[in-house]
């Protein structure tokens, strides 16, 4: 029989309870989120609090928290402001170029621009799609759920799907895609993050 740690999550601090969830509850995959601001400037900038909510409709979700000062981060207001995305799914071979996005850069940054990913013209949204991902997710904004203003406070993104993009060397058959192609990557708790093929690794950026 093992023995167990029990924790109460109410008496951890903020990092100590994130720390927890984010290595239990994994691996999770990553959405990068291309959003275009009310003034017209892109954002990109990846999100490991994803999911896929619901097939019928369509449905995916992604937690976008508060920074330390309890502002909204550039994601969340530019979505708030024109009701449009297009999640970006990634693959191992654009680890270099998304960790680039998550830097903290100011709100008149684009961060296609920085990372050197490519822009593609989407076809129902406004936002960019990331020509390097094998798959993307054109959406629109159906709710935000937020339950506090605290420091690091999530803000739960729901999106409607309004058109899937696919690589189409990706497809085994109709419908079907392989993963072997897809090679997503996971993020784990820490520093950590995972390949669909098994590996653990740390970024060396």
């Amino acid at each position: 029989m093992k023995e167990y740690t029990s924790i109460d999550p109410t008496s951890l601090s903020t990092i100590d309870r994130h720390q927890y969830l984010t290595s239990l509850v994994a691996p999770r995959p990553i959405a990068l989120v291309s959003s275009i601001s009310d003034k017209g400037i892109p954002n990109l900038a990846p999100f490991s609090y994803f999911t896929a909510l619901s097939s019928t409709p369509a449905i995916v979700g992604f937690s976008c928290n508060l920074d330390a000062n309890c502002n909204e981060k550039d994601t969340l207001q530019n979505i708030k402001a024109t009701g449009e995305c297009v999640i970006n799914i990634v693959s191992y071979d654009m680890l270099d170029q998304m960790l680039v996005c998550s830097q903290p850069f100011d709100s008149q940054i684009n961060e296609f621009d920085e990372s050197q990913f490519t822009s593609l013209p989407s076809d129902l949204v406004k936002p960019a799609r990331v020509a390097e991902s094998h798959s993307q997710l054109e959406c629109r904004l159906k709710q935000v759920l937020n339950w506090t203003k605290t420091p690091g406070a999530a803000n739960f993104i729901i999106c409607d799907i309004v058109k899937i993009h696919c690589a189409t060397e990706d497809y085994l058959r109709t419908h079907r895609l392989d993963p072997h192609k897809l090679d997503q990557i996971g993020r784990l708790g820490r520093k950590y993050y995972t390949r669909v093929n098994g590996e653990i690794f740390e970024p060396k950026i």
